[in-house]
């Protein structure tokens, strides 16, 4: 299974895009001339998460393009890379956010854009 750096940026900056509807932005916060600091902040909030999934996902392999993990046999990989993909997105923002000093509303706007796992994603063990 294979978490792309370039789909968690698209989501961010599609979030991020979003946030223009707001009265309160003008302008998109976050696009590409953040890449290197996003990917950064990104990779962080993955290996935090990554401490939180259970044996069934596994980290394997680090590279320039994103992370490889393996999983159960049970395990739909491409329906789990995408929601891993957007609860990374969801962290990512949220540490960006307060980092920053973004007013909470905006930041909660911004986060909200982006899809949610559900809780009981990660429930299937490794075999």
């Amino acid at each position: 299974m294979f978490i792309s750096y370039q789909n968690i940026l698209d989501g961010i900056y599609a979030s991020s895009a979003l946030t223009t509807m707001s009265p309160l932005c003008a302008a998109p916060l976050l696009h590409p001339d953040h890449e290197k600091a996003l990917r950064r902040v990104i990779a962080d909030c993955l290996y935090m998460l990554a401490a939180r999934f259970p044996g069934s996902i596994r980290l394997e392999r680090i590279t320039d393009d994103g992370f490889t993990f393996s999983t159960s046999d049970g395990v739909a990989a491409e329906a789990m890379a995408r929601s891993i993909e957007a609860m990374t997105a969801r962290a990512t923002l949220a540490t960006i956010g307060h980092a920053a000093g973004i007013d909470q509303h905006l930041l909660d706007t911004l986060i909200n854009s982006l899809p949610q796992a559900p809780a009981s994603t990660f429930i299937t063990p490794y075999m």
